[in-house]
């Protein structure tokens, strides 16, 4: 099957992880895969692993701008010489690309969904879910027919796969630590984009009491995002400067060899990739039941699931817990890895998405 991929830019960030893991995938299971974007950092990862990448003009967040039409017009050349069975488009300005691609060439394409988006009239009128669309969660499906409007008939739920290679891998956990200049334990940590959603705060918060019986422990708080400025000055206000260590630029690997617990008290969450990669290294996790979240982690089973994300005591003493009781951790991150292993392969979701795939493949209804 030949399969071009179209996402907005290849940066660091979830959907350019999940555009990574599809691609090399699909190539894995002997498919000839492209991938169209405006480019960036993970282009090179791609071609490693032998996908084809088409640079466009897509770095707009606009499905009005100049540079849509202008990828329309390259990617409706390339597909005059290099036909393709489906398109899969997977942020909102490559979803309507596919939709006018799909109008003018009639390929059929397949739109995921990585999260939750307002319920503008724009996009109540100009759904632009594809031929199929595929929610990374059921909680993200519920979101999609509910307040989008698109047809609950066309929805189909492919979790987030993960290329389990790698994860058995013992990295050096004391090089890491002077590498990143952490001194103290226990080192508790969160691994997100820096934006309002993700909760940070009361992840500090909930820290800042944790000082009082563990003096010597260190936050890591790695991501970026337009709140980096204001939560560097928050806990700078509350006093925890030497005690909390922001990393911008730096491999997930290398986080989670340091980490003795996990944390995403996420106010809204599609998935939650980086749950399932800390589950499958090993590290206890607490979280939020927000959105797809609640699909991953079963309380006190597969991890820790707070009632109130905005109770800093309940996460405070949830971290008390997992660093004080070893068996209860033990039992949590044994059956976490399981689960983890069993349901977020990368072999599992390739898998989900051939089906979904073949439901399409040389049709040109849409849904």
């Amino acid at each position: 099957m030949n399969i071009l991929i179209v996402t907005t830019h290849l940066r660091t960030g979830g959907i350019t992880r999940y555009v990574y893991n599809l691609a090399k995938g699909l190539k894995q299971s002997g498919h000839d895969v492209w991938v169209a974007s405006s480019g960036g950092l993970w282009e090179e990862s791609l071609k490693e692993a032998g996908v084809q990448c088409l640079e466009i003009p897509l770095n707009t967040k606009s499905i009005v701008s100049p540079r849509v039409f202008r990828s329309f017009l390259t990617l409706r050349r390339f597909l005059k010489t290099q036909p393709m069975d489906l398109i899969h488009c997977n942020t909102r300005v490559s979803q309507f690309l596919g939709f006018l691609l799909w109008k003018f060439t009639k390929t059929p394409y397949v739109c995921t969904f990585h999260g939750y988006y307002k319920p503008r009239w724009s996009r109540r009128i100009l759904k632009c879910g594809g031929n199929r669309t595929v929610a990374i969660s059921r909680s993200v499906a519920e979101h999609l027919s509910g307040d989008l409007g698109i047809d609950s008939r066309g929805i189909r739920v492919v979790y987030n796969g993960v290329d389990l290679k790698g994860y058995n891998v013992k990295l050096p956990r004391d090089e890491i630590r002077r590498k990143y200049q952490i001194s103290g334990s226990p080192v508790i940590g969160i691994v997100a984009r820096l934006s309002a959603e993700k909760n940070h705060a009361i992840l500090i918060r909930a820290f800042q009491r944790l000082l009082r019986d563990y003096p010597d422990a260190v936050l890591l708080i790695a991501g970026a995002g337009r709140l980096e400025r204001e939560l560097k000055r928050f806990v700078e206000r509350l006093g925890l400067a030497e005690r909390v260590i922001f990393l911008r630029d730096v491999a997930i690997p290398n986080v989670f060899a340091v980490l003795d617990v996990f944390v995403l008290a996420s106010i809204k969450e599609g998935f939650g990739f980086a749950v399932v990669e800390a589950q499958l290294v090993g590290i206890p996790v607490i979280v939020s039941s927000a959105g797809g979240i609640k699909e991953l982690v079963q309380d006190k089973v597969t991890g820790l699931v707070l009632r109130d994300n905005k109770n800093a005591d309940e996460l405070c003493d949830g971290i008390k817990l997992l660093l004080k009781d070893v068996r209860l951790r033990t039992e949590m991150v044994s059956r976490a890895r399981e689960y983890a292993r069993e349901m977020f392969s990368l072999e599992k979701m390739i898998e989900g998405m051939l089906r979904v795939y073949g439901e399409i493949a040389g049709k040109n209804e849409i849904s």
